[in-house]
């Protein structure tokens, strides 16, 4: 039996049940708009039922809900979908308002998340899909590691898996804007699938996954709203709608043939074809700048668009394109050209024509030039270096400023970044004085040594570097100089652990931080951090500290090794020597704020914590080592 598809859309704008729920105005344009979508041929077509439930009481809503995913079998799909009124019980807990719903009989009027959670693993059904357009619905985090379901998920049949999509974090509302027709998270959902935007992999269909990437940088860019996901024990890709686009490993193919037929007929240079092939070879999301258009003059070629001639004129103005770069751990994928006679040759064995001539000679060439400029770039990361100490161009002191001595610096052979020596000494961990802004866990200062001098990333881990060493680069925003961002704690860890480090314990970070300054920053915030500036930007671009330390402050919060806990000042020593930080925890900490972070958390002494599985935008980190050779 082929695998069914089912939806369950749920919206709640109407609540006479209780007059302090205002009315809202998307929730019906909600369902409405997503299961027209699902249920066209262009992009829905393939669902087997499409359930929209508008103000229901919310006993009916759970029983649909419940219907569906008992009545799905192993690899049916059942994508769940609220848009309303996202409330929270004084535990913390996720609710979902329904049309009877009252706020002083939440529990018992309204569908708690958690049931949503446990009909999934008591359900056959391993893909399943939740959207969640509401208030506080990253809360359903919450229900999921507090409450020990993703435990139960993982440990249930291998058919249990639910991807959940969420519209915010659980501190923040869900908007309506004035003049949209839809909610914020929704509208992007559904002009992503409209318009084929969110298939960025051009695979003719949208995943999950596919609608998050698509939709968190769009709803950033209008507010403060994040939407958030989680996966817990999905196998493969969920599908939610087709793109309405001719998936692009079928057009590379027609492109392909058709490139070859005009080169065996000697209506396009071998040259020509070379780049062409270049270009096919590459995925979407390396296509930029000129590779991008030499993209959709292919495509412009191949719908008949564009006449041969015109299209030759336009290609041969662009210039040549740069070797592609190598995102397979080292492995760079041969370009195949496929003969009329029906032979396959691949380009780096030759062949006995001019066309094999051009396409190895091309790339190779080009292959050995990024190599040699790379090594005198950056250095090999897997040979071993002589030390290497070097004075950093010294900033323009201030007037009657004491003279500063030239940090030490050396580089890291693990991954090729730069770091700086950080001599033992001691410094007040703990809210600056006179600063205002501190938290309680940041109470009371207290005077610490730090025993052993240790060497501390110049900057934070770059995408260059991280791409280099893991083969994969995780970031929102691209960039080989911009810090790698949406990395976990373990992530984080098990990077510095394989260039030879770790990540520094949290007292190393601020006495590293702070450089010998006691203030809260250790100059005027614009020209140290970013903050607040709507996306992580390239390092180095901002003054550094005393100890030539960039970005300390602002652009990705760094993790730092140490468990968290509220109030383990109060448990040090005064002076404390070398902390480490609480034995265990469930939280991990986070310093320096980000690019997303108003003035207040943009501050030496900042505390912040997450889950060690935790990532996001603005989340990166920068690592220590005991010993450089």
């Amino acid at each position: 039996m082929d695998p069914e598809r089912r939806a369950i859309l749920i919206g709640s704008s109407q609540f006479p049940a209780d007059p302090k729920l205002p009315p809202l105005r998307c929730p019906d344009n909600d369902v409405e708009g997503l299961r027209r979508l699902l249920c066209s041929d262009a992009q829905g077509g393939y669902y087997r039922e499409v359930v929209p439930l508008p103000n229901k009481p919310h006993y009916e809503v759970l029983k649909a809900v419940n219907v569906a995913l008992r009545r799905a079998n192993k690899d049916d799909f059942v994508l769940i979908y609220y848009s309303g009124h996202g409330k929270l019980d004084r535990a913390g807990r996720l609710y979902l308002a329904a049309s009877n719903t009252e706020g002083d009989a939440l529990e018992s009027t309204s569908v708690p998340v958690a049931a949503i959670l446990d009909y999934v693993r008591l359900s056959n059904c391993r893909n399943v899909g939740l959207i969640l357009d509401c208030c506080y619905s990253g809360a359903v985090g919450d229900s999921i590691f507090k409450g020990g379901v993703e435990e139960q998920l993982q440990q249930a049949s291998s058919s249990a898996g639910i991807y959940i999509l969420t519209a915010s974090t659980s501190v923040q509302v869900a908007e309506e804007k004035e003049k949209d027709e839809y909610g914020l998270l929704t509208k992007h959902i559904i002009r992503g699938i409209e318009s084929g935007e969110a298939d960025a992999r051009e695979a003719g269909q949208i995943s999950m996954d596919d609608l998050y990437r698509y939709v968190h940088p769009k709803v950033r860019q209008e507010g403060f709203q994040e939407p958030m996901k989680w996966d817990l024990g999905v196998k493969g890709e969920l599908i939610v709608a087709r793109s309405g686009r001719t998936p692009r490993e079928e057009r590379r193919k027609e492109i392909r043939a058709m490139m070859l037929k005009y080169a065996e007929q000697r209506l396009i240079s071998d040259r020509l074809l070379s780049q062409a092939l270049h270009v096919l070879a590459l995925r979407p999301d390396e296509l930029h700048g000129d590779e991008r258009k030499r993209d959709d003059l292919l495509q412009e070629l191949l719908h008949e668009r564009l006449p041969l001639g015109e299209f030759i004129d336009q290609w041969n103005i662009l210039p040549l394109p740069p070797l592609p770069p190598d995102r397979s751990g080292g492995r760079r994928i041969a370009i195949m050209h496929k003969d009329p006679d029906g032979t396959t040759t691949t380009v780096t064995r030759g062949r006995r024509r001019m066309i094999a001539l051009v396409a190895v000679l091309v790339p190779v060439m080009a292959l050995a030039g990024w190599w040699i400029m790379s090594l005198a770039r950056e250095g090999s990361p897997t040979e071993s270096h002589p030390p290497i100490t070097t004075v950093p161009k010294a900033e323009p002191q201030a007037a009657g400023a004491a003279k500063q001595r030239a940090p030490t610096v050396k580089t890291n052979p693990g991954d090729g970044q730069t770091y700086v020596w950080i001599p033992p000494g001691e410094f007040q961990m703990g809210c600056s004085p006179g600063d205002s802004e501190c938290g309680g866990d940041e109470k009371p200062a207290r005077k610490v040594k730090i025993t052993r001098g240790f060497w501390l990333g110049q900057t934070e881990v770059t995408q260059a570097a991280y791409e280099r060493v893991t083969g994969a680069n995780p970031s929102d925003v691209g960039g080989a100089q911009h810090p790698v961002e949406s990395v976990s704690w373990t992530q984080a860890r098990n990077y510095c652990e394989a260039v030879g480090g770790r990540l520094p314990t949290e007292a190393e970070w601020e006495y590293a931080a702070r450089a010998g300054n006691p203030a809260s920053r250790y100059g005027q915030i614009d020209a140290i951090a970013w903050h607040n500036s709507g996306m992580a930007h390239q390092v180095r671009e901002k003054k550094p500290n005393a100890k030539g330390l960039y970005d300390m402050l602002g652009n990705v919060w760094e993790w730092v090794e140490d468990w968290y806990e509220e109030g383990y000042y109060r448990t040090l020593s005064s002076p404390a020597v070398d902390p480490k930080g609480p034995p265990k925890g469930t939280l991990r900490v986070l310093r320096g704020g980000s690019w997303l972070s108003p003035p207040r958390q943009v501050r030496a002494s900042v505390r912040y914590s997450e889950r060690p599985e935790f990532w996001s935008t603005h989340v990166g980190f920068r690592c220590a080592r005991e010993v450089i050779p």
